[in-house]
């Protein structure tokens, strides 16, 4: 006789904690969801049919492309003097901005992706730089560049027209990034 008091007591405390937590936290009417009508659902149907023909034609030729990248690592310094043969017009773009006097090609890495894919090449200070195109419009590339914990930023870049990324340190030199996109 005791346990079925018990079990009886126990049910009627759930029931009262329910109904607080129930009153304390309501159902608002948005999450309330309800079953379309037949009509309602034909209508839902096309909609979403024509918007994934919309999305499909638009990305389906951009995903397809593949991106090509050259990158050019260069260490730069303030302190040092000369400038690597094949820097030599890359420094001219430099002399009215900043004041580095040397200029020494670390490397030279082909790149190629494909669009809404990622890939990465590993930097002189052992960071990586990820590249991840995202979409192709006319000759106009949404690219998103990201070294960890250092750089994560989405850039709109034209084809065969080139950039420099720098602000990254290498010893007690300076890393520039020049990237040429081509696609």
């Amino acid at each position: 006789m005791k346990s079925i008091i018990n079990k009886a007591f126990a049910i009627v405390a759930l029931l009262v904690i329910g109904y607080y937590i129930g009153s304390f936290f309501p159902v608002s009417k948005n999450e309330i969801k309800t079953t379309p009508k037949k009509d309602e659902i034909s209508v839902l149907n096309k909609v979403e049919q024509k918007e994934k023909l919309v999305v499909s034609q638009d990305t389906i030729e951009s995903i397809e492309k593949t991106v090509f990248f050259e990158v050019v690592v260069i260490m730069a310094s303030t302190n040092e003097t000369g400038v690597s043969t094949e820097l030599a017009e890359i420094k001219k773009s430099f002399d009215s901005i900043t004041n580095f006097s040397e200029f020494k090609l670390l490397k030279t890495e082909k790149v190629e992706v494909k669009v809404t894919e990622q890939k990465k090449i590993i930097l002189p200070n052992n960071q990586f730089l990820y590249f991840t195109p995202k979409k192709i419009e006319g000759d106009e590339l949404s690219l998103n560049l990201r070294i960890p914990w250092i750089l994560n930023i989405n850039l709109g870049v034209k084809n065969n027209e080139s950039f420099f990324q720098g602000g990254l340190r290498y010893k007690d030199r300076f890393i520039i990034l020049h990237i040429k996109p081509s696609f």
